[in-house]
């Protein structure tokens, strides 16, 4: 769980970076595809710089922190979803159908690791026996 924080914090930390380089932000637009300003930027290194916090501070901080990602983002998704047909920007957060897709996704993925998954993807090797042994 520590690992899947690192990187997740990773994504979100260039995500925000992303957001405010001019050269990758064109007309209020990350890549050409996410509606992107300065406050979401900053929303998106701020979830960077927790999810690798968290991540430092063990398994257990890790998992409450998908938890908390991924209720704000479904808060993030259900916003935009319905202010999508204003268009523009929600409390300083610029919002498009591309970002209520990624936020989404984040906000699905988070809940599934903070609450349904149970341990690691991979279970760690038991013990071998001997079917011998066994008879």
């Amino acid at each position: 769980m520590k690992s899947l924080a690192i990187f997740a914090g990773v994504l979100f930390v260039a995500f925000g970076i992303g957001g405010l380089v001019p050269a990758l932000t064109t007309d209020g637009l990350l890549l050409g595809i996410f509606a992107m300003s300065p406050m979401q930027a900053g929303v998106y290194l701020a979830s960077g710089i927790l999810a690798i916090a968290c991540a430092l501070g063990g398994e257990n901080s890790a998992r409450y922190f998908f938890r908390a990602a991924g209720v704000l983002y479904a808060l993030f998704a259900i916003a935009g979803f319905v202010q999508a047909h204003t268009g523009g920007e929600l409390a300083g957060l610029a919002m498009n159908t591309a970002d209520n897709v990624l936020n989404t996704g984040i906000a699905v993925a988070s809940l599934w690791l903070g609450f349904v998954r149970p341990g690691p993807f991979i279970p760690p090797p038991g013990p071998r026996h001997d079917l011998r042994e066994l008879a």
